[in-house]
């Protein structure tokens, strides 16, 4: 390993800072650049070739899937913070900032996009099936909302069996029930839903029924 000085001059800047604003590399040699200046032509090169350097990107990771998915993880778990924090001021500029971004990425990867969310529905199962039944009660209209946490905590209350027939899960799927019938005007809100089998959902129909 060489000897390294205490300062070095940049060949950019040309000012004279500690070795320790310097990148060493594997044989221990500093480059002749210091960290912001390094950093500045980094910068001003993937401007210059941004279309030409994420063409290749998009490659490599189409090519490598694992290990461009490793990576990222990698990334956001050492960037955590820095990530987070500028996501919350990208959504405080563009409250639809998020979803902008995933209608764009849809609408490039429809292939992928099926697959995603193939993947995420058999993977979160009980989640899909919350948010389907609190996407069907908005469209008729009603208020209210709940979470995935409280509906399962609702089914563990009554020992995860249907109030009306008595079985239980996994024997039948419970389903969300409405005491008071959204088309009643009934709410959406955990304390307005029971848990009821799939059959006796159906047979219960829009009457007014609690079996709690």
């Amino acid at each position: 390993m060489p000897n390294l000085p205490s300062q070095k001059i940049c060949k950019q800047c040309g000012e004279s800072k500690p070795i320790s604003d310097y990148f060493i590399d594997r044989k221990g040699y500093a480059t002749p650049y210091c960290d912001i200046c390094k950093k500045a032509k980094g910068r001003a090169y993937h401007a210059a070739n941004r279309d030409r350097l994420n063409a290749v990107s998009c490659k490599w990771q189409r090519e490598n899937p694992e290990k461009a998915r490793e990576q990222s993880r990698r990334y956001y778990s050492r960037n955590r913070q820095v990530i987070n924090q500028r996501d919350r001021l990208k959504r405080q500029v563009d409250p639809d900032y998020n979803a902008s971004r995933c209608r764009e990425w849809r609408l490039k990867n429809p292939e992928q996009d099926r697959d995603v969310q193939s993947r995420y529905r058999q993977t979160h199962l009980e989640l899909v099936r919350v948010a389907d039944s609190r996407r069907a009660s908005r469209r008729r209209g009603a208020v209210g909302t709940y979470t995935a946490a409280q509906w399962e905590a609702l089914k563990a209350s009554f020992d995860y069996r249907c109030l009306l027939c008595g079985k239980g899960e996994p024997e039948i799927r419970l389903t969300v029930d409405h005491i008071v019938p959204v088309s009643r005007g009934g709410s959406n809100n955990i304390d307005n839903l029971q848990p009821l089998c799939r059959s006796c959902n159906s047979h219960k129909y829009a009457k007014i029924i609690d079996l709690r």
